[in-house]
């Protein structure tokens, strides 16, 4: 039934391009977009935090990123905005956000989880209207965290979570 609302929306609001792309295959339906190619912490087994991806560093700009979203709104569904660096590492991001699902596409990010540090920042992700989001936490004590997520905190992850959820009750 969800799917079925799902098309109905999309027939609404006057997107038969990506509901037609979704049957046949005609372009590739998900985009995957690097935010940010950096990272806060130093992950063995990721090639940025351990130094090993060689490409200037740079966040994206938002007007690139609307170009991008401009170009291929006609057919994408989905974006997921992650990939070796830490997305919210990047100041638009949730302007980034905010773009893309006003286009009608549903947005996906990745995240460390460091910097949901205050309920104000969280109110602002939860506004974007953002739909999904993961938190890779890689263990549930400080001591494993250290092994592979190199830099972070826990105990501030964990309330970073807690403000996420708060703030998506609360609106």
């Amino acid at each position: 039934m969800n799917k079925i609302r799902k098309v109905i929306d999309l027939f609404k609001k006057g997107r038969q391009r990506v509901i037609l792309n979704k049957i046949f295959n005609l372009y590739p339906h998900t985009l995957m977009i690097e935010p940010a190619n950096t990272c806060n912490l130093c992950c063995p087994a990721c090639p940025t935090g351990s130094g090993k991806l060689n490409r200037p560093k740079r966040n994206m700009s938002l007007p690139e990123f609307k170009k991008i979203v401009d170009d291929s709104k006609k057919y994408l569904s989905n974006i997921i905005l992650w990939n070796y660096g830490e997305p919210f590492l990047n100041k638009e991001i949730t302007g980034m956000i905010k773009y893309a699902v006003d286009a009608g596409i549903y947005v996906s990010v990745s995240t460390n989880g460091c910097f949901f540090k205050s309920r104000e920042y969280c109110i602002e992700v939860v506004k974007s209207g953002l739909q999904y989001l993961i938190v890779c936490l890689d263990g549930t004590n400080q001591e494993s965290v250290d092994k592979y997520r190199k830099g972070a905190k826990y105990a501030e992850i964990i309330e970073g979570i807690k403000y996420i959820s708060q703030a998506k009750k609360k609106l």
